[in-house]
């Protein structure tokens, strides 16, 4: 009897630990998952922002619409990432723009869509649905029409404060520009693309 009980309490104590060890591992997974959804979210302490620039908030719906109103002219829409840099720029040039409304009368404006339509064919030679690609348009050939905006707008691109959301990597100024470098988890390993 004694032998019995002494082999029943081994018989316990060993599915105890079996219990134990299958808790842990659940529990190991369960954070493993939280950690990973963490990540993929963006770690963002703001829902929905997709950057603050000089404390202005470019949301994720503003980067949506752009990607719409490009994907509806037919050409091939840019990585979020690129928009969300699009974007950026329109925030900071906004009141560059603004001071060039003098400079920028309609006939000027017209033959700068004329312009980018050739080189970016969701911008209309018409006008664009949606005004941020308008704005693109004159951001990029306004240094060209005006010297003083030029100056301008590079100063204004010098002292952006500006804050990514993690989701889109890390934003680095490199030779005047921005490029953004992938999350780890992001990244495409070389020997996965062949």
């Amino acid at each position: 009897v004694s032998a019995f009980l002494l082999n029943r309490s081994s018989d316990l104590q060993a599915a105890g630990r079996a219990d134990m060890i299958r808790s842990l591992r659940k529990a190991h997974a369960g954070a493993a998952l939280a950690i990973a959804a963490l990540a993929i979210a963006g770690c963002s302490a703001h829902p929905g922002t997709a950057a603050f620039v000089n404390g202005k908030e470019i949301t994720e719906k503003q980067v949506d619409r752009i990607a719409a109103a490009i994907d509806e002219t037919g050409s091939e829409v840019p990585g979020r990432a690129q928009i969300v840099i699009l974007k950026m720029r329109l925030v900071l040039a906004k009141p560059v723009l603004d001071r060039a409304s003098g400079v920028l009368t309609e006939d000027l404006k017209s033959k700068m869509r004329s312009a980018c339509s050739a080189q970016y064919r969701f911008v209309d030679p018409a006008g664009s649905r949606l005004q941020d690609l308008d704005d693109f348009c004159y951001l990029t050939l306004l240094p060209q029409a005006d010297p003083q905006s030029a100056r301008a707008l590079s100063s204004a691109f010098a002292d952006a404060r500006v804050k990514l959301n993690p989701r889109y990597g890390e934003l680095k100024q490199q030779q005047g520009k921005w490029r953004t470098t992938l999350p780890p988890y992001l990244e495409i390993p070389e020997n996965a693309a062949s």
